[in-house]
């Protein structure tokens, strides 16, 4: 079969897009360099003045050679619920069709109940990514996708510094925090922890607040004075960091919060 797309396939079409070849469903994505929007400013200059590498921009697809398909190769051979990759031309690459968006699953079901089933087994998904060494780096709720009760990661344009695994497993379990925030899906941290880390979700939880708390300056970007500048990560994080000062006030221990996690 073949998984050639002519080049007015892709130019009538957007970046990301589902063709169809030979009655096959797939996807289909080119390689555009990304644009510099204010939250990519906002990004470097803190990474410049905190000198945090969790800060570091990592979205490397417009530099050099593209690592994207390579790296799915590679966690396909690790036993990763991730796309094959069909096809690789210069411009382009074909990947397998994995289902739909969990985020538009997520906007589309009713019953809370199996909202927080698909929301725990992604974040399996994302454990099970990171027990193996590896990073995800763009791991919002969006990036997540379901077929036949399978959920895969997609993806992995990110380039991650090997050095900084452990501040990047923390980086991305907030990116998925925050998407759940931008979804308006209720959740608390220690529930959130708990589903990620298994038995080792108190120390998730730790690591979690701490990286979180470091940013609880931001919080004056919620002023209504800034309302028209477009960051909604910049909200869903604060917002974040609103929930990990409540984690953390006197009085509240992490054992209450996972205890609590499900009175929402």
């Amino acid at each position: 079969m073949s998984y050639i797309i002519p080049s007015e396939v892709l130019k009538s079409n957007p970046r990301v897009f589902i063709h169809s070849a030979g009655g096959r469903q797939v996807v289909v994505k080119r390689r555009v360099k990304p644009d510099m929007i204010f939250a990519h400013v906002f990004q470097n200059t803190l990474a410049r003045l905190m000198r945090e590498p969790m800060m570091i921009r990592t979205d490397d697809i417009g530099k050099g050679e593209w690592p994207e398909a390579k790296k799915l190769r590679t966690l396909r051979e690790n036993g990763l619920s991730v796309p094959e990759v069909l096809y690789e031309a210069e411009n382009y690459f074909v990947l397998e069709y994995v289902g739909r968006n969990l985020a538009d699953v997520l906007a589309r079901e009713r019953d809370p109940a199996k909202k927080y089933a698909y929301v725990e087994h992604a974040l399996l998904k994302l454990r099970t990514l990171h027990e193996k060494r590896f990073i995800h780096g763009g791991s919002q709720i969006k990036n997540f996708t379901i077929q036949g009760g399978e959920i895969y990661l997609i993806d992995f344009e990110e380039v991650i510094p090997r050095e900084y695994f452990e501040e990047f497993r923390i980086r991305d379990i907030i990116l998925f925090a925050m998407s759940l925030e931008k979804e308006d899906l209720p959740f608390d941290l220690g529930w959130l922890c708990e589903a990620y880390g298994g038995q080792s979700g108190k120390d998730v939880h730790r690591r979690l607040e701490d990286a979180v708390l470091k940013y609880r300056f931001l919080k004056f970007l919620g002023a209504g004075i800034f309302s028209w500048i477009p960051m909604d990560d910049v909200r869903a994080a604060i917002a974040l960091i609103k929930k990990a000062e409540r984690a953390a006030a006197p009085g509240v221990s992490r054992d209450d919060n996972v205890a609590d996690a499900h009175r929402f």
